[in-house]
């Protein structure tokens, strides 16, 4: 399946910035780019819709129910921990001010390092874009 289907589909999300498609890589497994089934999960427990943007500031915000990291970095190390903040997340929305409307610290840019951390994903990335 192409990636533009995975968007579309829902299966994987991505957001537009500088007038380009940005999707990020933690969604994906570094050896075969398979599509992270951790991920998916995270993603259903967590309130929606969310704008591919604030997913993505979601998973790469350091978060205080996880000890002040961010949760794609915890994926392969705690995932109940970050299922757990996932869960707790709508809680944490409607905190934020009073009236449910998001904090602004949910539109800031996703950290560049975890949106693109994997260097062996975005190499396989180029590889298999390249073949013919």
């Amino acid at each position: 399946m192409s990636l533009a289907k995975l968007v579309y589909s829902g299966q994987v999300f991505g957001f537009e910035w500088r007038a380009n498609l940005w999707i990020p890589m933690f969604q994906f497994e570094a050896v075969d780019l398979a599509i992270r089934t951790d991920v998916q999960a995270v993603r259903a427990a967590l309130p929606g819709p969310w704008s591919g943007w604030r997913l993505a500031a979601w998973f790469a915000t350091a978060n205080a129910r996880l000890e002040g990291r961010c949760p794609a970095d915890l994926l392969d190390w705690d995932l109940p921990a970050v299922m757990r903040a996932a869960d707790l997340a709508l809680a944490d929305e409607a905190a934020c001010s009073g009236d449910g409307r998001p904090s602004q610290q949910a539109d800031r840019k996703p950290a560049e390092h975890v949106v693109f951390r994997h260097a062996a994903v975005q190499e396989r990335v180029g590889e298999l874009l390249s073949t013919p």
